[in-house]
């Protein structure tokens, strides 16, 4: 969805207003004294390249961003060969992870998504490098909030590039992480969570449960969708623009199915070149079926069998003509233990059985099943 994509990008670009102010300012370089600039004077061009370049971003030029950015890179990447200083390590993974990040983004809207999958993933390594997260007990919520944009950007673009098992992974990871920066926030002399801690959660779900729909796993789809609802309507209200966006994968309240699965099932009909009928509209779907046929009296029908007889001649013999001994020995011991065959129950007898639409979803609490008429 479009409002949940620009969401996980806002979170992005909020995550990496903090890293900015890390970035130790350096004396300004001039293009032409690039090529003799040290690294430290390599680094503050490369910052203003990506400065500029999210500015560009955020305006819509994408094709200056885009130069401004790649010309950041190329710039971080002279100054990191030409550092000897180990300790510039996490100093320089934060500008690449930022440029990276912004570039991804460039190339996503642009539907590149092969370079916008590979620079979002440099991204994420430069960011687990900065933050060591190996450690990801010890990290503060800033530091986590970077890691579930990170993972969420992924998580859009390898959907949008028809790759839901990726996607289902990164955004299953940004979950778990934004459970972990709201667990953070609720403790003991810490900030409350944001609106975008719990909007960050929620897209997360979203994400997981666009996911499972691609994977035709349903039962799971529909419980990330409840949840992704559930997280917007509890803590951020149902005036709020996620809410909105999130609105066409309520159930209903007569049936309890999702609309998506709806959708989904009638293009199936549009995709297989089958006509879509829609009841009530003098349309009939299935013939009635006499209500004889479920065991209640007869009383009247308005067509009649006649001619439908079938003499024991039309059945082939049983058993076949062309068995074996051994074959016409096994037949008649099981005509013999037929007898011994458990019965049906009494009440199996001359009904039919009610079949689900979908037997692996479970309907919702508060909503009886009714049989078909």
């Amino acid at each position: 969805m479009e409002d949940s994509d620009s969401e996980s990008e806002d979170a992005t670009n909020e995550s990496q207003h903090d890293e900015d102010e890390s970035v130790d300012e350096a004396p300004m370089v001039s293009t032409k004294d690039s090529a003799t600039a040290s690294p430290e004077e390599l680094r503050a061009l490369a910052a203003n390249c990506c400065t500029d370049g999210a500015q560009l971003l955020r305006k819509g030029e994408m094709e200056e961003a885009q130069q401004q950015l790649l010309r950041g890179q190329t710039l971080l990447e002279r100054a990191e060969a030409a550092s000897s200083v180990s300790s510039d390590k996490k100093a320089f993974a934060v500008l690449q992870a930022e440029i990276a990040g912004n570039l991804g983004i460039c190339y996503r809207r642009a539907k590149d998504f092969d370079n916008a999958i590979q620079q979002l993933q440099l991204a994420l390594q430069y960011h687990q490098v900065r933050l060591d997260a190996e450690k990801a007990a010890q990290l503060d919520a800033p530091d986590l909030r970077t890691l579930v944009a990170a993972h969420l950007n992924l998580a859009s673009c390898h959907l949008e590039s028809e790759a839901p098992g990726p996607a289902l992974k990164h955004a299953s990871m940004a979950a778990q992480i934004s459970g972990q920066v709201l667990s953070r926030t609720g403790e003991a002399g810490t900030p409350e969570p944001t609106e975008n801690d719990f909007a960050m959660l929620a897209v997360s779900f979203h994400k997981a449960a666009e996911a499972h729909e691609a994977l035709k796993e349903w039962g799971k789809a529909i419980f990330a969708h409840t949840q992704a609802r559930e997280v917007v309507q509890r803590s951020l209200g149902a005036a709020h623009p996620l809410a909105q966006s999130l609105a066409r994968c309520q159930p209903r309240p007569n049936t309890g199915r999702s609309e998506f699965l709806e959708n989904y099932a009638a293009s199936i009909g549009r995709s297989t070149g089958c006509p879509l009928l829609r009841p009530g509209k003098g349309q009939k779907v299935l013939p009635t079926i006499p209500r004889g046929a479920r065991g209640k009296p007869l009383t009247s029908v308005d067509f009649q069998l006649t001619g439908y007889q079938i003499q024991k001649v039309d059945f082939p013999s049983w058993p076949p003509e062309s068995s074996s001994n051994e074959e016409k020995e096994w037949y008649a011991m099981a005509r013999a233990l037929r007898h011994e065959a458990p019965p049906l129950p009494k009440l199996a007898a001359k009904q039919e059985p009610v079949v689900d639409n979908f037997p692996a979803i479970p309907p919702p609490k508060g909503i009886r099943r009714s049989r078909p008429s």
